[in-house]
C-alpha cells in the first residue's frame, strides 16, 4: 500500500493514526461534543456552588406538636416514682394484721407485674397540660399563716436519760422520773399542739431484722413518720439512735397471742392468755428491756389477747405505770384495749387503717385518702403499715402532698389528747 504524504492526508486518516486504540478520537465531531459536554458540565457545578455560598442556609421546619409531645413525656418521666425492686425479704414471714374494717389473717398481696402495669399506666397527653386551679382548703383547715410555724430541724432529747429509766432483772427500763416526767414524753418528737388541723399519724412497723428496709425507713421518710422495732433485732441500741437522730419517734413491739397461736406465732415471749398474769408480767419487762428511748408499745397480732380483759389488763396497768403510751393496732373488732386504756387513763392510740396489706400503689393510695378523710372528719386518724418498698415510696410521695391539703403529718404521741410537749 502506497502511503501519502502527510500534508496530504485528511483529518480523518491523521486522528486514526495518531489515536489508533481509542475509538472516541476516531472523529472530529466527536471530539467536538466531548469537550462541550464538559464545559457545560463544569459551569453547572460553579454556578451551584456559587449559589450555596450567597444564599443562607434554611432552617429544618420545626414540628411544634411533637416538640410538645416530647417536653411532655420528658417531663413525666422526670416526675414519676421509679419502681422500687423487689424486697429480698430478711425477715420472718409474719402474718398480715387486719384492719378494724377487714377480716383478720390475710396475708398482703403484691400485685402482678401486668395487673400493676394495666391500672398505672396512662398515655402521656399531646398537648400541654393544664395548670390546675389550687385546691380549696377542707372546712377543717386553718390558713398556714395563722398557724404556729412547725420548726425546721427537731433535736430529739438525747437517750437514755438516767431520771426515766431504772436497772430491772432483764437491761434497763422505763419508768416515771421524780419529777414526774414521763418517758413517753421526754422522747416524744415535738409538735405544736396548738396547730388547729387534722392530723395524721404513721407507724411503720416490723423494723430491724432486715437492714436494707430499716434503712430505706430512716433514710427516705419524713421524721414525722413513726417506726416500729421488733424486739427480736440485734443492734437496737444503734437502731434506735439513727432513727432519732433522723427525727424519728420510736415505739416497741409486743408480741401477743392471735386466735390461731400457735400456727401463727409472734415470737420467743408472746403475752399469751393461757400463762398467768406474773408470766406475762416477767415476759413484758424482758421486751420492755430490749432498748431505750421509745415513747411507747404496739401489739403485733394479739387478736385474741386484746380480747381478753383477764390478760390484758394487768399489762395495760404495767405499761401506764411506767410511764409509756399504747398503740392499739386493732388486729381484731373484738379489741378492750380502748375501753381498758380509757378506764385506766393510759394515753393510747387506736389504727384506723392497715395502709398496705394489699401491697400495690393503687391500694395504698386507697387507704391513704381514707386516712385523710378519717382526720377531716374527726379531726386525727392512725395507719399502720409495713417497710415495703412500694410501700416507702408512697408514702414519701404522699407526705409531700400534705401541706396544700391543709394536713399535718404528725408523730403517734401528737395524737394522745393530753399531751403536754411542744
Amino acid at each position: 500500500m502506497v502511503r501519502r504524504p502527510r500534508s496530504l492526508r485528511s483529518s480523518r486518516h491523521l486522528a486514526e493514526e495518531d489515536a489508533p486504540d481509542n475509538p472516541i478520537w476516531r472523529t472530529a465531531p466527536a471530539l467536538v461534543a466531548y469537550a462541550l459536554v464538559g464545559t457545560l458540565v463544569a459551569g453547572g457545578v460553579f454556578l451551584q456552588l456559587t449559589y450555596e455560598e450567597a444564599a443562607p442556609a434554611a432552617e429544618a421546619p420545626v414540628d411544634r406538636e411533637s416538640e410538645v409531645s416530647l417536653s411532655h413525656t420528658a417531663a413525666t418521666a422526670a416526675v414519676a416514682p421509679k419502681t422500687a425492686p423487689p424486697i429480698e425479704d430478711e425477715t420472718e414471714v409474719s402474718e398480715a394484721t387486719s384492719t378494724p374494717d377487714e377480716t383478720e389473717g390475710r396475708e398482703a398481696k403484691p400485685a402482678t407485674d401486668a395487673e400493676e402495669t394495666r391500672k398505672t399506666a396512662t398515655a402521656a397527653p399531646s398537648t400541654p397540660p393544664q395548670t390546675a386551679p389550687a385546691p380549696a382548703l377542707p372546712r377543717t383547715a386553718v390558713l398556714s399563716s395563722a398557724l404556729p410555724a412547725l420548726p425546721r430541724k427537731l433535736v430529739l432529747a438525747p437517750a437514755p436519760q438516767r431520771a426515766v429509766q431504772v436497772d430491772g432483772r432483764f437491761g434497763p427500763l422505763p419508768r416515771i422520773a421524780e419529777d414526774g416526767r414521763e418517758p413517753w414524753k421526754v422522747y416524744a418528737r415535738p409538735f405544736p399542739l396548738e396547730r388547729d388541723q387534722p392530723r395524721i399519724a404513721i407507724l411503720l412497723q416490723d423494723l430491724g431484722l432486715s437492714q436494707e428496709q430499716t434503712n430505706a425507713a430512716i433514710q427516705q421518710l419524713p421524721g414525722s413518720v413513726t417506726l416500729g422495732f421488733t424486739p427480736y433485732a440485734r443492734r437496737l441500741e444503734q437502731w434506735i439512735g439513727l432513727s432519732r437522730a433522723a427525727g424519728h419517734e420510736v415505739l416497741l413491739q409486743l408480741p401477743m397471742e392471735p386466735f390461731d397461736f400457735p400456727t401463727s406465732d409472734p415470737g420467743p415471749h408472746t403475752l399469751l392468755t393461757s400463762a398467768g398474769p406474773e408470766e406475762n408480767l416477767e415476759r413484758l419487762e424482758f421486751l420492755l428491756s430490749r432498748f431505750t428511748g421509745y415513747v411507747g408499745v404496739y401489739n403485733r397480732m394479739g387478736d385474741r389477747f386484746t380480747s381478753s380483759v383477764e390478760s390484758l389488763l394487768p399489762v395495760l396497768q404495767s405499761i401506764h405505770e411506767r410511764g409509756l403510751l399504747f398503740v392499739d393496732a386493732r388486729t381484731s373488732g373484738a379489741s378492750v384495749a380502748g375501753r381498758l386504756a380509757n378506764e385506766l387513763g393510759l394515753p393510747h392510740a387506736l389504727n384506723n387503717r392497715e395502709i398496705d396489706q394489699v401491697a400495690s400503689r393503687v391500694k395504698i393510695d386507697a387507704k391513704l385518702i381514707d386516712l385523710e378523710n378519717i382526720a377531716r372528719q374527726q379531726g386525727q386518724a392512725l395507719g399502720i403499715a409495713r417497710p415495703y418498698p412500694v410501700t416507702i415510696e408512697r408514702l414519701a410521695q404522699w407526705a409531700t402532698s400534705l401541706e396544700e391539703k391543709g394536713i399535718d403529718l404528725v408523730p403517734v404521741s401528737a395524737l394522745i389528747g393530753d399531751a403536754a410537749h411542744q
